[in-house]
């Protein structure tokens, strides 16, 4: 894929990085936008630093008779407040 950013509405704070297609599968990477506000669950705190980042593969809604498959790298952090939370989106519901 070229270095120009491909950004898409329906993934606010992530822009694709990898987009690769096969016979019945669709296979898209997506990387957070560097200067994007953290949100996490919890008390929604926007201050903490992450200290744990895992990739994270999410099945969306087919594309034109293909199978969609997001990989997404996602934060973690240790809120002295809550404990350990992930970070939210407003794409993608708690518990996908």
């Amino acid at each position: 894929m070229s270095d120009d950013r491909c950004t898409q509405p329906f993934w606010e704070g992530f822009h694709v990085t990898d987009l690769a297609t096969g016979e019945a599968s669709v296979h898209i990477t997506l990387a957070a936008d560097p200067d994007r506000a953290r949100c996490f669950s919890g008390c929604e705190r926007t201050d903490l630093a992450a200290h744990e980042y895992a990739q994270q593969y999410i099945r969306d809604l087919p594309t034109l008779g293909k199978a969609v498959t997001l990989q997404v790298t996602l934060r973690r952090v240790a809120c002295p407040d809550c404990g350990h939370r992930g970070e939210t989106f407003n794409w993608l519901d708690p518990h996908a």
